[in-house]
């Protein structure tokens, strides 16, 4: 089978983790999920997203008899890509800096900031959100 990613890839690679960050050999156990897309061996897309309990998955119903109703499976699903350049190079943000910078409140108010982050915390995309980054906007939120 010849098929793209969904970013025109190639070939694509998924990483799972687990609450610690601990690398597991499949889903089973996992909290987190990094998807990698390649084309000709170069990172084109990468993608975070929860990985649910089994327990917060909906229950599957056949679609409607509308043909536009969408057969949402995986509706608990969000994914994190929020990108910053960091020496000229565009990477993803995994930093409350490169976060602040990649969405243009590097220079802003302390306030301004923190209202941001706060608001941040409530979207589903942040459930996807790296770890490290996580870690990094809760102590940023702390001390602030």
């Amino acid at each position: 089978m010849n098929e793209r990613t969904p970013a025109g890839g190639d070939r694509s690679e998924i990483t799972f983790t687990d609450a610690t960050g601990k690398v597991l050999p499949d889903a089973t156990g996992a909290v987190e999920a990094e998807i990698r897309e390649y084309a000709d061996n170069i990172m084109i897309a990468r993608t975070y997203m929860a990985v649910p309990a089994p327990t917060t998955l909906p229950t599957w119903s056949p679609p409607g008899d509308v043909l536009a109703e969408p057969d949402v499976a995986d509706a608990v699903k969000s994914t994190w890509n929020v990108w910053a350049y960091d020496d000229g190079i565009l990477r993803l943000a995994t930093t409350t800096a490169s976060l602040l910078d990649g969405v243009g409140l590097s220079s802003a108010p302390e306030a301004e900031q923190r209202d941001f982050l706060i608001n941040l915390l409530k979207l589903p995309s942040w459930q996807a959100a790296p770890l490290e980054l996580k870690q990094d906007v809760a102590h940023w939120l702390a001390q602030h």
